[in-house]
């Protein structure tokens, strides 16, 4: 077994500053700003998002002419939900090279998550007249994620489908012909997180529908491809519980808190609120109290734990309904109710 040994990013970025501080310039300020982009990249794999702006922009200040700089600057602020600034960036790239389609695609994404839906697919359509091959892909699952969030769920499910159809189809074979080895490369990679993400999106869309129980065979499938997503485990959960199959929700909400147990706040609450129809009181006090342990200042919650405490007879109850009521919980008219 051959050893390889790996410079952390970080400290190849201290070294790298320092060199070009320090040591006579032996690289022109195109190429150091290149190597910036680099490290930026490189962050943003990590998902050490603000990291990853920090180095965009000292590649600007070498070259603020970088089109990929100001592209992967927008990726980050955009990851840092700073959606009005991404796009700035963004169309800065755009003005200097009008023909990069990754930045079609990237602008739509901050605008769609900012709420510019018609916008944001206009976006995606030049990405895909630019690059009908390498991006047919990501650019139609984008397409679909922004009819979504404009409530066009049969108009995402059409999108959607175009990418199931061809990964799972002759055309996938074709379409890698078509590319280059190093973007072949990449889309092999990717195809297994498309496809799952595909299947959860679309089964997200045919909850909206009311259609749970095909939503429940997409995320099924999605989770046979990457069991530890844990929206698609959300999701799920959620169709359970409006078919009222309520075990099994819980189990899948515990199977999401089982990846990934800090926070979920929506998910620890849901499943207290499953059990206590279920009757299982012990079970639900345990979840309203992990809730509780994030946010100890949500006055239903102290009054459901005290609701659960009372059928277990146990003395704190009052203690938790009076917490409610001094954060404001009305319990005389839940009383009525």
């Amino acid at each position: 077994m051959v050893r390889q040994n790996f410079v952390p990013i970080e400290l190849f970025e201290i070294v790298f500053k320092e060199s070009i501080l320090h040591k006579p310039m032996f690289l022109s300020k195109e190429k150091i700003s290149s190597i910036f982009v680099l490290v930026s990249e490189a962050y943003y794999v990590l998902k050490e998002y603000q990291n990853a702006l920090n180095s965009s922009n000292e590649a600007l200040k070498w070259n603020l002419r970088n089109a990929i700089a100001h592209n992967k600057k927008g990726v980050a602020l955009t990851y840092l939900e700073r959606d009005d600034e991404a796009v700035k960036c963004f169309d800065k790239a755009l003005d200097m090279d009008p023909g990069l389609a990754s930045v079609w695609m990237h602008k739509g994404n901050a605008l769609d998550f900012s709420g510019h839906h018609k916008e944001a697919l206009a976006c995606y359509d030049k990405a895909l007249k630019i690059d009908p091959h390498y991006l047919s892909l990501l650019a139609s699952i984008n397409r679909g994620g922004c009819f979504y969030n404009m409530g066009r769920y049969k108009e995402a499910i059409k999108c959607l489908d175009k990418v199931l159809n061809i990964i799972n189809s002759e055309k996938m074979p074709k379409l890698l012909e078509l590319l280059e080895l190093n973007e072949r490369e990449g889309l092999l990679y990717q195809i297994p997180s498309y496809e799952s993400h595909t299947y959860g999106l679309k089964g997200m869309c045919l909850s909206k529908l009311g259609r749970h129980e095909e939503a429940l065979r997409c995320f099924d499938k999605g989770l046979e491809i990457d069991p530890n997503n844990t929206n698609t485990w959300y999701q799920r959960g959620n169709a359970l519980f409006e078919l009222g199959k309520y075990e099994a929700a819980i189990n899948a909400y515990q199977e999401l808190l089982n990846i990934c147990p800090s926070g979920w706040l929506d998910v620890w609450l849901r499943k207290g609120a499953l059990h206590a129809l279920l009757n299982n009181n012990k079970e639900a006090v345990e979840c309203y109290d992990r809730v509780l342990k994030i946010d100890s200042n949500l006055a239903e919650v102290w009054f459901f734990k005290g609701q659960a405490l009372i059928k277990l007879s146990r003395s704190d109850a009052q203690y938790c309904l009076d917490k409610a009521k001094k954060l404001g919980f009305n319990i005389s008219s839940q009383k009525k109710n």
